[in-house]
């Protein structure tokens, strides 16, 4: 079959978007344990008053009943605060780096983060207990996370839903993607002033971020190979891999239709 110039003209701009496409960036997640170090940036969680590590604490409410297997969360460890309407909520606070990546002639991609934590079982009323977290991003409230296990709390509440039979791990209390380039805050509190008792259970975070867009920030020199499972040569060598492929294939296909034109 012979191509026409119509063809052969658009076979050409078919192959040339192929080859010149740029590659799409991927952003890059971070985990961060509870009592852990970011392996990006080295920075640790602050915690403030009322709040304890539970691997380490003989008489904290989710370790009493011997129920609880530190086995199933991450790095075996976590950290507890318990409220009991009295004094000031807890606070936990951690600042991270989220880059997002800007595509030509596409919308950003934008960074996101997530916190994970535990739900204590219902061990009955003697052990009655609310979940009340509030999630705040560079000041702002964003969500909030509220359980009720009060049996001894008759009034109304707005609380969503009781908490378990058992012990669940790995529970994503927050999320929120579309962050903006640059650095932010993220703040957990644990509680309400004159609110109900409350537990909380928190375990890891996650955030991403691009790697190319980490500028500026006082962050390592070296990022950990578990952060950036590739080596910068490997990805240069396979773009110009696949490039030479790329050009091969372009030039067998023009041999072949000036061969049919010629036929």
């Amino acid at each position: 079959m012979r191509l026409g110039p119509g063809h052969t003209h658009f076979l050409y701009i078919y192959l040339f978007n192929i080859l010149f496409s740029p590659v799409k960036p991927a952003l890059v997640n971070v985990t961060v344990d509870d009592s852990g170090q970011d392996p990006v940036t080295n920075r640790t969680i602050t915690y403030g008053p009322g709040w304890h590590p539970g691997q380490n604490c003989s008489n904290c409410s989710i370790t009493t009943f011997g129920s609880f297997d530190p086995g199933k969360t991450y790095q075996r460890s976590w950290y507890e605060a318990s409220y009991l309407q009295i004094g000031l909520p807890q606070f936990a606070t951690f600042t991270f780096y989220a880059g997002d990546i800007k595509m030509m002639g596409s919308p950003s991609l934008g960074s996101a983060i997530y916190v994970f934590g535990i739900l204590a079982r219902n061990d009955g009323p003697w052990l009655a207990r609310n979940l009340d977290l509030q999630f705040y991003i560079d000041g702002r409230l964003m969500t909030t996370f509220k359980l009720n296990l009060d049996f001894l709390n008759k009034k109304k509440t707005t609380f969503k839903q009781p908490l378990p039979a058992q012990h669940t791990y790995n529970v994503s209390f927050f999320g929120l993607n579309d962050l903006t380039n640059g650095e932010h805050s993220l703040m957990m509190v644990n509680g309400e002033v004159r609110g109900n008792n409350t537990l909380a259970l928190f375990d890891y975070l996650v955030y991403s971020y691009d790697p190319e867009n980490m500028t500026g920030i006082g962050a390592p020199a070296l990022i950990s190979q578990k952060v950036v499972p590739q080596s910068m040569g490997t990805i240069v060598g396979g773009a110009i891999g696949g490039a030479l492929a790329l050009i091969l294939l372009f030039a067998s296909v023009f041999v072949c239709i000036r061969r049919r034109q010629r036929v």
